[in-house]
């Protein structure tokens, strides 16, 4: 439910907020655009209404002059009969009220289709407008008609007579709400205009939502499935947008919690088999001690010689159980990174020389020659005097023990790789990658003694200096490299 409701949410809350906008925008632009169009609309009514004054008082001056001539120029009640009916035929051609001021600035006023006219005084709106015309200038402006009962527009026009004089005036009246009556037309369209950009820009909001929320509920329910523990949940959003950018972290996220998984049940594995080691090298030097003391403390065995020889086994079994107990705390002290080793500049080379001395001691019972040789008498290294030789006796120990009698182990450096020969039976294929683990040993008379731990610290002892440990093919014995860093042709790798 409460997933249901976020994915809603977002959906609604992003289709609001467009919503919103749009509606603010169009509200906005509807004042703006409704106060252009009145001004525009006004504006243009007044220019239309000023030429159409014009061309009312430019005609009627031909008429006045016409009719002068016909009755001689007579003033009075034929004149004003004369304004009426040229003032009705040009309303009812415009489709305006059209009014004449004579120059006693009465209005003049025709009624009943221009058969009969009245004579009213000049409205006071009107004033400003026809005191400009009679000036020669034609206007418009906007007024309270008392005649018509409305607000209008007017536009007033001087009459000249041949000689220049103004005569009269001509007013041309049209209501305002003509003008306004257009533009709220248009404002009717445009508002049915917007109506429908709405809607579409409310459908654009419904697609748009849908497009922001679908990736992120694919990648919720990809984080829900790794909190889960399903590290093999994707998201399979495929964009080039920061969605998408989010999404490939998701995914490397969910890869590296895979692998870390994975490298959790190794080292599990690991862990339970290590112990499960432990306790089987312990329980046979354990059994052997605890059988021998309880034989000679029950004094079942009384012989000398045999007392002597069970003192013997005890004695070894003693160092065995040391040397078992050494090697795990030595490699328990290399496998803590708090545990910190006494680098300084050293001479590979020296070292390399004092161990191949101490493993042709090692060597000495089975004739086993350990030879050494450098292509340098100085390798500088920053690195632990002690914990280097240590490393190198491992592997020369290793190979002393499975080196036949009157053999030989070969030591060299070379172009910063120690490689340490031994021509034995050699390792199987197939245990290349375990002889560093830790407890894995070859069983046989070569190895009587061996804890299964030498080679497992010789590689701490390794990776503590950035050397890398080769273990290439031969057809001969086993070679085991050390590459120092930044050191050695990359092919001493295969």
């Amino acid at each position: 439910m409460n997933k249901q409701t976020k994915r809603g949410g977002i959906a609604l809350r992003l289709i609001l907020y467009f919503t919103i906008t749009l509606a603010t925008f169009a509200v906005i632009a509807g004042i703006l655009f409704y106060s252009i169009i009145s001004k525009l609309n006004l504006d243009t009514s007044r220019d239309t209404m000023i030429r159409s004054a014009t061309s009312i008082a430019s005609s009627y001056s031909v008429f006045n002059d016409d009719m002068g001539e016909g009755r001689g120029h007579e003033s009075g009640k034929g004149e004003k009969q004369g304004y009426g009916i040229f003032a009705a035929l040009a309303g009812s051609l415009t489709d305006s009220e059209v009014w004449l001021v004579a120059q006693d600035n009465q209005l003049i006023v025709p009624e009943h289709g221009g058969s009969s006219f009245s004579s009213n005084p000049l409205p006071e709106g009107a004033q400003e407008i026809v005191s400009a015309a009679f000036g020669g200038t034609a206007t418009a402006g906007e007024y309270y008609s008392e005649i018509l009962g409305k607000e209008t527009i007017t536009a007033g026009a001087p009459v000249t007579s041949a000689d220049g004089t103004v005569e009269a005036v001509v007013l041309v009246n049209a209501p305002v709400q003509d003008v306004t009556s257009v533009t709220e037309s248009t404002i009717r369209i445009m508002a049915i205009c917007f109506a429908a950009a709405l809607a579409a820009g409310l459908i654009a909001a419904a697609f748009l939502a849908r497009s922001f929320t679908r990736p992120l509920i694919k990648m919720e329910q990809q984080a829900h499935s790794l909190a889960e523990g399903d590290y093999e949940a994707k998201s399979n959003v495929k964009r080039s947008d920061e969605f998408g950018s989010l999404a490939s972290s998701l995914d490397t996220l969910a890869d590296k919690l895979r692998l870390s998984a994975q490298e959790q049940e190794r080292y599990q594995r690991m862990q339970q088999d290590f112990f499960s080691k432990i306790s089987h090298e312990l329980r046979t030097p354990v059994t052997v001690l605890t059988g021998s003391l309880e034989l000679l403390d029950q004094n079942i065995v009384t012989d000398p010689e045999e007392v002597a020889s069970y003192h013997r086994e005890l004695y070894e079994e003693s160092r065995s159980l040391e040397r078992l107990v050494a090697d795990l705390l030595e490699l328990s002290r290399l496998g803590n990174t708090d545990f910190s080793l006494t680098k300084s500049e050293v001479n590979f080379s020296d070292i390399s020389a004092d161990a191949a001395r101490t493993a042709g001691r090692l060597g000495a019972p089975k004739n086993v020659d350990v030879k050494f040789s450098s292509d340098t008498p100085f390798l500088p290294f920053d690195g632990d005097y002690a914990r280097l030789r240590q490393m190198l006796l491992a592997v020369l120990d290793n190979a002393v023990k499975f080196s036949p009698e009157g053999g030989t182990v070969e030591l060299t450096q070379k172009d910063g790789v120690i490689e340490v020969r031994d021509f034995g039976p050699g390792i199987r294929q197939e245990d290349k990658d375990k002889i560093f683990d830790r407890f894995w040993k070859t069983e046989g008379p070569s190895n009587p003694g061996g804890t299964g731990l030498g080679l497992a610290i010789a590689r701490s002892i390794a990776d503590r200096h950035d050397i890398r440990i080769v273990v290439p093919d031969t057809e001969n014995g086993t070679i085991i490299r050390f590459i120092l860093p930044d050191r050695g042709p990359s092919e001493l790798n295969s």
